[in-house]
Parts: C-alpha cells; sequence; structure tokens
C-alpha cells in the first residue's frame, strides 16, 4: 500500500519535491527522507492535511550531509543528534 505526502518548507511552501510517495503510514520529527545520493530531507513537523480529504503534510528542512549519513530513513534521531540541532 502507498501512502502520499505533501512536502512543505518550514515556511509554508512546497518542498521539492511538492509531494511525497512512500509504504511507511507514520513519520515523525527527526526522520529523514534520503532523496538521491547526495540529498536528504529532514521531517521537521508531521500533521494531516488542512481539509478532511488532502493529503497529509510533513514539514522538511534540507539534513545536513553528515547527519543524513549512515541513517535509516526511519529511524528516530540519536540524543547527540537532538543535542546538536538544539
Amino acid at each position: 500500500m502507498a501512502f502520499t505526502y505533501q512536502l512543505e518548507r518550514e515556511d509554508g511552501t512546497p518542498a521539492d519535491p511538492p509531494t511525497f510517495d512512500t509504504s511507511i503510514p507514520t513519520w515523525r520529527p527527526g526522520d529523514t527522507i534520503p532523496l538521491g545520493r547526495d540529498r536528504t530531507l529532514r521531517v521537521i513537523e508531521a500533521r494531516p492535511g488542512r481539509e478532511p480529504d488532502d493529503d497529509p503534510v510533513l514539514v522538511v528542512r534540507p539534513a545536513a550531509r553528515r547527519q543524513a549519513e549512515g541513517r535509516i530513513h526511519h529511524s528516530p534521531p540519536s540524543v547527540e543528534e537532538l543535542t546538536r540541532e538544539n
């Protein structure tokens, strides 16, 4: 089963890409979305769509390369990563 998410930047504008299809039904802040060899997005917030029939929204920002390396796309951040980001 595939799930479609709208991807938005923190300022509310569409991210690139604007949508994301995945087999993973739940995403949490700190999860990463690999988009290719040199590009990864970090989930900042997950929320329902604005209207009942809208796809859910993942608010994302580019992940720093060193933070994205070696991370599985759907794992919680480590304590060290949470400390570094705050």
